[in-house]
C-alpha cells in the first residue's frame, strides 16, 4: 500500500522514493502530482479510506482538503498524535493527559470507539458510502472555472472481507463470515485458522467473499460515474480507475498482499476514460500503475520533467519491460516472528526482490540471495512452472536487462536501508 501509492503520486520507484514499511513517510522534498496541478491553479482535493495513505504519512501533501474518512466519525478536526512509533504516540497521549485532558479524552474516546464500534477493515462498507457522498459534495461545490483534481481511495475489497447485505451470497459465500475462518490474516502463515475446514475450501470462501466485496465496490463506483455523466462532466474529464495491488486467495499457498509479486498481486485494473477516448478499447501494452503521474502531467500540460521510469499513457512511447520492487517483505516476517518466534520459511517471497515483465511477456523475478528464475507468461501465465536456466540469447538479455535496472534505480542500497530501519524496529509495521 504505502511504497505502491507513494510511486503513483510521484512517479517514482520505491528504492527512488525510499517510502515503504521501514519508512512510511512520503518524503517531503520530493513533488507529488497533487502538489504540481495545484501550482497550475487546480483545486486539489483527497479522500482517503486508508489509515496508511494518510497525512499521519505525508499523503495529504498538495491537496488543498485532504479527507480521512477511515477515522471515526467523532472529533473530525482531532490531528494524529505526535511521534512516528507506537511508542511515541503513548508517550506524547501521557504528556497531554495532564496538560489537556479533555483533549486526552477525545484521543481515548476514538479508541474505544474504533475498537468496539467499527473499523474500516472489519466493515468497509459505510466508509466507502461516506467517501463518494464526499466525492460528490466536492464535485458539486466546485466552480465550473476551476479544474479539479479528485483523489479517492476505497477499501472496500481489502481487509477482513464483509460483503454488505445487498451482495452477499451472490458469489456463494452461503453464510460465512470471514471471522469465523480468521480473525486476523497472519494467522494463514501460522497455520492457525479454522481447523474444521479444509484449506481449498477455506480459500474458496475467502473468493467468494472477496468477490461479493469487489461487486459492493463496482456498484458505487458506478453510481459515482452516472452522477459524472448526469452533470456533463464526463466528456471535459478524465476517470481513472486503478488499484494499488491486487490479492492472494490461496493460489502458490499465499494469502492476502504481504509476500511476492505473482500475478494476482501486480497484475492489476487499469481503466481510463478521457475526451476523445474510444469507448471499450482494450490495450494490450504493458504499463505500470505510476505511469499514471506522467499521464496526468501530459493531459494537464505540466511544465515539470517527468520521471525517467514514468512513461505518459498518452504519448507514442510504448514500454519495453515494467518493474515492480519488492523492497519489504522482512516487515511481515519479523511481525510472523514475534507472534511465533521459531516461525521460518525460506520461500523466495521472504526476501526482497526485482520482478521485469518485458514485452514478449517474459517475467524474470530476481530475489536477493537466491539465483532468480523466469515465466513465460503466454504459456504459463499461472506461474506453475519456474523456469531456472537463461538458454537462449532472449533468455540472457532478460537476466542482463534486470541488472542493469537494478543498478540504474540503485536497488542493493534501497534493500539495505530498508531492512537495517526494520532491524531497529523503529517503525511500527502494518499488515495493510
Amino acid at each position: 500500500t504505502i511504497p505502491s501509492h507513494a510511486s503513483l503520486f510521484t512517479g517514482l520507484y520505491p528504492s527512488e522514493h525510499g517510502c515503504h514499511a521501514g519508512n512510511p513517510f512520503l518524503d517531503e522534498n520530493i513533488p507529488t502530482i497533487a502538489e504540481l496541478l495545484r501550482s497550475i491553479g487546480y483545486r486539489t482535493v483527497g479522500i482517503s479510506c486508508n489509515g496508511l495513505v494518510s497525512e499521519l504519512y505525508g499523503f495529504h501533501k498538495g491537496f488543498d482538503f485532504f479527507y480521512e474518512v477511515w477515522t471515526p466519525p467523532l472529533f473530525p478536526d482531532l490531528k494524529p498524535l505526535p511521534g512516528k512509533a507506537v511508542k511515541d504516540k503513548i508517550l506524547s497521549f501521557l504528556k497531554l493527559v495532564p496538560i489537556h485532558p479533555d483533549r486526552a479524552a477525545k484521543y481515548a474516546v476514538r479508541v474505544i470507539w474504533r475498537k468496539f464500534c467499527g473499523e474500516v477493515a472489519k466493515d468497509s462498507k459505510p466508509y466507502t458510502l461516506r467517501a463518494f457522498k464526499l466525492a460528490q459534495k466536492i464535485v458539486r461545490e466546485t466552480v465550473p472555472d476551476k479544474p479539479l483534481f479528485l483523489f479517492v481511495n476505497i477499501m472496500q475489497t481489502h481487509g477482513r472481507y464483509n460483503p454488505p447485505k445487498e451482495v452477499r451470497g451472490y458469489f456463494g459465500s452461503n453464510g460465512f463470515r470471514y471471522e469465523k475462518l480468521l480473525s486476523e490474516p497472519i494467522q494463514v502463515y501460522l497455520d492457525s485458522f479454522q481447523p474444521n475446514i479444509p484449506v481449498k475450501k477455506m480459500y474458496d470462501i475467502l473468493t467468494s467473499l472477496y468477490d461479493e466485496e469487489l461487486l459492493f465496490a463496482d456498484w458505487c463506483l458506478g453510481q459515482f460515474y452516472e452522477f459524472l455523466d448526469h452533470l456533463r462532466l464526463l466528456d471535459q474529464s478524465m476517470f481513472i480507475l486503478t488499484s494499488d495491488h491486487g490479492e492472494m486467495l490461496g493460489e502458490h499457498d499465499l494469502f492476502e498482499h504481504i509476500f511476492s509479486s505473482y500475478n494476482e498481486l501486480v497484475h492489476v485494473p487499469l481503466i481510463l476514460r478521457y475526451p476523445g477516448s474510444k469507448q471499450g478499447k482494450l490495450v494490450f501494452d504493458i504499463v505500470q500503475t505510476h505511469d499514471l503521474f506522467s499521464t496526468i502531467c501530459d493531459i494537464a500540460e505540466l511544465p515539470y520533467p517527468q520521471p525517467t521510469g514514468s512513461i505518459s499513457l498518452m504519448g507514442n512511447e510504448r514500454r519495453r519491460w515494467a518493474l515492480t520492487q519488492d523492497i519489504d517483505p522482512l516487515a511481515h516476517v519479523l511481525a510472523l516472528k514475534r507472534r511465533q518466534p521459531d516461525w521460518s520459511n525460506d520461500a523466495w517471497w521472504c526476501r526482497p526482490s526485482t520482478t521485469i515483465i518485458d514485452s514478449s511477456l517474459r517475467k524474470i523475478i530476481k530475489p536477493v540471495g537466491l539465483e532468480p528464475f523466469y515465466f513465460d507468461l503466454m504459456q504459463d501465465y499461472k506461474e506453475q512452472c519456474p523456469k531456472t536456466r537463461f538458454v537462449s540469447k532472449e533468455e540472457k538479455e532478460l537476466l542482463q536487462l534486470t541488472a542493469e535496472i537494478e543498478e540504474t534505480y540503485g536497488w542493493d542500497q534501497a534493500v539495505k536501508s530498508c531492512e537495517e530501519t526494520l532491524l531497529n524496529g523503529e517503525i511500527r509495521q502494518f499488515f495493510i
